[in-house]
């Protein structure tokens, strides 16, 4: 299109009315054209339009930085104000206002990133502190997505407000027990493989038996559980001590795995009075069946299946082991597993049934040993 005809095509399109503005251009032959009063007029139009344009622009970044610096200053630890503030406030973690377009954007839409990751927009934030976290900083728990900060504090949250260790120090201190009493009965006349089992003047003072508990020798209810008829014997109970212990003390906390242990083995010394009046039992048995019956109790409470874990077997066999190999005590072994799973089921089950203060199972599960302890004294006396 020539030049001539695209400018008288503009020209007219302003007119009025169908009437042109005063100065139209002039066309020559030549193709060239004069600019008249109206062109100058548009010219001037158009850079006026140009400067408003620019002004409005302008205005609304200004708002926009003020309705930021706003927000800024609303955030915590941002209390200074003038330039030195400027100078010595942090950035803002949430909500960050990105790069804009125009100042409407700018207020309108306020997107969120990453408080590690300024570059990374997110729309989700940590469950515990609120910051906002990229999928790389996700960190997926039972209460939904947390940073990495509160992700790592969890376990220790858990330690403190449950008393529980990862170490499991009370099963290897009571390892250590047995160990050094196994050692000082063998130096006092006891058998390694245990065909000397009356030849120890601490087995035959520690032992278990009726007569014994009913002369008001009662501390034997609990000696009777760290003393063990040959290595043979100390070997299977540590191996089942190690194996249980290190499973279940840092999954309830020291107090209550102290208590199933000890209710366990005074309810294993209470059921070897009862079936076995007239023998002298020892051992640590008594306590690992107790441990037996207390895992599956708590695996149950958990939603885990006892079977698929493999304890359920462990345990029917060491009760076939019970029954068919004579010399074991049977009273003992079962009055263990019963009085570490009742104990259990105290602790764990009844608060879920029950609503109680939380030293309220614990002081239950307690008292089965000294039920126990009772039930020894009488069966003995009688």
């Amino acid at each position: 299109m020539r030049p001539a005809a695209s400018v008288s095509t503009f020209v007219r399109v302003i007119t009025t009315r169908g009437r042109p503005l005063p100065g139209r251009l002039r066309v020559d032959a030549n193709t060239r054209y004069v600019p008249g009063r109206a062109v100058r007029t548009l010219t001037a139009i158009r850079r006026l339009a140009r400067i408003l344009r620019w002004l409005v622009v302008v205005t609304d970044n200004v708002s926009a930085l003020r309705s930021f610096a706003a927000t800024a200053s609303s955030l915590p630890g941002t209390s200074a104000t003038g330039a030195a503030a400027t100078a010595t406030r942090q950035p803002p973690r949430t909500p960050i206002v990105p790069r804009f377009v125009n100042g409407t954007e700018a207020i309108v839409r306020r997107m969120e990133v990453c408080y590690r990751h300024p570059d990374r927009e997110t729309a989700v934030s940590c469950s515990n502190c609120g910051r906002p976290i990229c999928p790389e900083c996700m960190t997926s728990t039972s209460v939904g997505m947390r940073c990495p900060e509160c992700a790592g504090q969890r376990t220790t949250v858990r330690k403190v407000a449950a008393g529980r260790g990862d170490e499991p120090t009370l099963t290897y201190i009571l390892i250590g027990i047995i160990a050094l009493i196994q050692l000082g009965a063998m130096a006092s006349g006891a058998n390694a493989t245990g065909s000397q089992f009356g030849g120890s003047e601490l087995i035959r003072d520690g032992a278990v038996s009726r007569p014994a508990v009913a002369d008001g020798e009662v501390w034997r209810l609990l000696t009777a559980g760290f003393l063990h008829a040959g290595l043979l014997h100390l070997m299977f109970n540590a191996f089942a001590l190690f194996i249980l212990g290190t499973m279940l003390e840092p999954a309830i906390g020291r107090l209550r795995f102290a208590i199933v242990y000890f209710v366990s083995l005074l309810a294993g010394s209470f059921g070897a009075l009862l079936v076995e009046p007239d023998a002298l039992t020892v051992g640590a048995s008594g306590a690992i069946f107790g441990l037996m019956g207390a895992v599956i109790v708590v695996m149950r409470s958990r939603g885990i299946n006892p079977m698929e874990s493999g304890i359920g077997l462990w345990l029917g066999i060491n009760l076939v082991f019970t029954f068919a190999i004579p010399g074991i005590s049977i009273g003992g072994h079962l009055g263990g597993l019963i009085g570490g799973a009742l104990a259990a089921a105290l602790m764990f089950e009844l608060r879920d049934r029950i609503r109680m203060p939380r030293l309220v199972p614990v002081l239950l599960a307690a008292s089965v040993g000294a039920a126990a302890v009772v039930g020894s004294i009488a069966v003995s006396g009688s």
